[in-house]
């Protein structure tokens, strides 16, 4: 399948709409039965429940693309993602603060949208810096 958008391009696209809080435009780069590997459901309305769940718990939530990796139709996105837990975020009480964390995605993209999607982020230090949780202390081994 062919994309008129560059794919070295679509990420950057895509998190712009995110960030200027144009959800139209985000979704728009979905596929309505997208594969949202690991996730608790598959499909736009599935993933979209989740991704607004964020949005209000983070309304600030900012991402920055530092990285683009193509391999044929497959994206690897490399993401500084920003916010201020204003709200509720999967059971864990709004805190007021603000954390910085990474996440890696990987994106098949056939048509000029996302149709099979992979995630890595770093959840535990997101929740650490909210003040959800306590990371052990590392050790100089």
């Amino acid at each position: 399948m062919s994309n008129t958008i560059s794919l070295h391009e679509f990420p950057h696209l895509m998190y712009d709409a995110w960030n200027r809080g144009d959800m139209a435009a985000f979704y728009s780069y979905i596929d309505e039965g997208v594969d949202d590997a690991g996730g608790e459901s598959t499909g736009l309305e599935g993933v979209r429940a989740i991704l607004d769940h964020i949005r209000t718990a983070f309304p600030d939530f900012h991402y920055t693309v530092d990285q683009v990796i193509v391999d044929g139709d497959w994206l690897a996105v490399r993401l500084t993602a920003t916010g201020t837990q204003e709200g509720e975020f999967f059971g864990w009480p709004a805190t007021g603060k603000r954390a910085t964390w990474k996440e890696i995605r990987y994106c098949r993209i056939a048509n000029d949208k996302t149709v099979e999607h992979h995630a890595c982020l770093d959840n535990m230090g997101l929740l650490a810096q909210l003040g959800h949780l306590t990371l052990p202390q590392r050790s100089n081994w």
